[in-house]
């Protein structure tokens, strides 16, 4: 319910969706792939920013800014995202952030975004992946801005 309430609330462009939706009706292997990712990991989700999150990225992907591919990985990365993170997420990805956070809090935060793959050590200092960034910008980023209207 929370995936469709978010889902319909976005504007997606009708020529992209009319393209989405010709290839899914005419494929019927990409569209129980399709139904069966949603579906499960909407069952698998107990956070339900998560639920939005995955409305943000299908979205995103319909939108033609993201691949199947990516919104394979993303969705995957996102069901084992600990909710946690997502500032964590956020205060690295979002160069306008006004996240501050204790060097504990900081170093707990980035271990639970290398812990799903979407953070990496480079040279003494984390950095997000982009996958990271992606997952921010379609997933996150879209909640936080409809928070702040």
């Amino acid at each position: 319910m929370i995936f469709l309430e978010q889902f319909h609330s976005k504007g997606i462009d009708e020529n992209k969706l009319k393209k989405f939706k010709d290839k899914f009706n005419e494929n019927s292997k990409h569209r129980n792939h399709v139904l069966e990712t949603i579906l499960l990991l909407n069952e698998k989700f107990i956070d339900t920013e998560k639920s939005k999150i995955l409305a943000n990225l299908f979205s995103a992907h319909i939108e033609e800014n993201l691949t199947w591919e990516d919104f394979f990985k993303i969705s995957f990365i996102l069901s084992n995202l600990n909710p946690a993170a997502y500032l964590f997420l956020e205060k690295h990805v979002d160069k306008d952030s006004k996240i501050r956070t204790k060097m504990y809090e900081s170093i707990e935060g980035e271990a639970l975004l290398m812990a799903c793959g979407i953070g990496t050590m480079f040279e003494q200092q984390f950095k997000p992946t982009r996958t990271a960034i992606k997952l921010y910008e379609y997933g996150l980023k879209p909640l936080k801005n409809k928070r702040s209207v």
